[in-house]
């Protein structure tokens, strides 16, 4: 089954993100850096909401596919909004239409590279800012329980053509189900190399 490599890639850095964090207290876990970083902790709940916005998206696809309709869905930035280049985000439901435009002519993997790279300013949405001062079972539970629900909605419709399950956003472009989750193993990793970095000032 293709998408079975999909998630195997999914586990494998969930796997890797939860190895980097094994052995730090809760104490070490709520400590921020400096002013205005994440801590460890808020780091790992990014990541789970990250999860949520985006196996949510995915079992509205699922969803669709069941109701018999066409598996693809639209957002707009009044849905969710990751801003880039300091783009005030009250000002990005105004953009829909320019940033439509240019995912016309930009090509996918320019516009990933953008999002995911700490090269570029960037801001998570609203419903991925992490909460400070979670416990550490709870971020771990959380972040274990990640790749076997979706693996679990997968294994519902094993047979299906999960290329044609495509979702929209103005700032990432077109991206069906398998898209979306290298989307977020990249993502993931990006913050690996976060975490790291925050421990290892956590550390000092």
């Amino acid at each position: 089954m293709p998408f079975q490599e999909h998630i195997q890639m999914v586990r494998s850095t969930r796997e890797k993100t939860l190895s980097l964090v094994a052995a730090l207290s809760q104490q070490e876990l709520d400590y921020a850096p400096a002013p205005g970083k994440w801590s460890p902790g808020e780091i790992l709940d990014h990541l789970i909401l990250s999860d949520q916005v985006y196996y949510g998206e995915i079992t509205a696809l699922f969803d669709l596919k069941k109701a018999g309709k066409p598996t693809y869905l639209r957002r707009g930035f009044a849905d969710f909004n990751p801003s880039i280049f300091f783009i005030p985000k009250s000002a990005l439901p105004y953009l829909d239409t320019a940033f439509n435009a240019v995912n016309l002519v930009l090509p996918r993997a320019l516009r990933t590279f953008f999002i995911i790279s700490r090269l570029i300013p960037t801001e998570a949405p609203d419903i991925a800012a992490p909460r400070p001062g979670r416990s550490a079972e709870a971020l771990r539970r959380e972040l274990e329980n990640g790749p076997p629900y979706i693996e679990a909605l997968f294994m519902q419709t094993p047979d299906a053509d999960f290329g044609k399950f495509v979702h929209y956003h103005p700032l990432l472009g077109e991206n069906d189900i398998y898209q979306m989750l290298r989307f977020l193993v990249n993502h993931e990793k990006v913050h690996q190399k976060q975490l790291k970095e925050t421990v290892s000032a956590v550390r000092r």
